[in-house]
């Protein structure tokens, strides 16, 4: 893995673990393991933070096989906002990617805040809403 993933993901892990009434906020957990692992190159752990009954799945799902295996991705997702009502948290983020294209080399970066929902279900914390989704489109390099 990438020296440069490791540290974004560790930072990231230090500054967003807050704990609330002495359990640990679910909200960093996801987001920190969805950065780790796009920057891992691990589809299948990226797309297990998404819930498979969610609206945009299939193309979340595919835009994802997509960007990892055409490019090395660096993520980083920030949370800017987080609001919790009855146990759904609603989190607006600020997402950073560096992708470069493993054939090309050409080095694309993007900046968007990226609106999340994320709920309970079936006892795991998943993803529920992503807007926009073209944050993950593998378009670019």
């Amino acid at each position: 893995m990438n020296t440069r993933a490791v540290a974004f993901a560790a930072a990231f892990v230090f500054l967003a673990a807050p704990c609330l009434n002495g359990q640990q906020d679910p909200v960093p957990t996801v987001l920190t393991d969805l950065a780790a692992a796009l920057s891992q190159g691990d589809a299948v752990a990226a797309i297990g933070a998404f819930d498979r009954s969610m609206k945009e799945f299939g193309s979340v799902s595919a835009n994802i096989e997509a960007l990892v295996a055409q490019s090395e991705v660096l993520c980083a997702i920030d949370v800017v906002k987080e609001s919790t009502t009855s146990g759904v948290h609603e989190i607006d983020t600020d997402w950073y990617m560096q992708i470069k294209g493993r054939a090309s080399g050409e080095v694309v970066r993007r900046r968007e805040r990226v609106h999340l929902r994320i709920e309970k279900l079936r006892g795991r914390w998943r993803i529920t809403e992503l807007s926009p989704s073209r944050i993950l489109e593998p378009s670019g390099p």
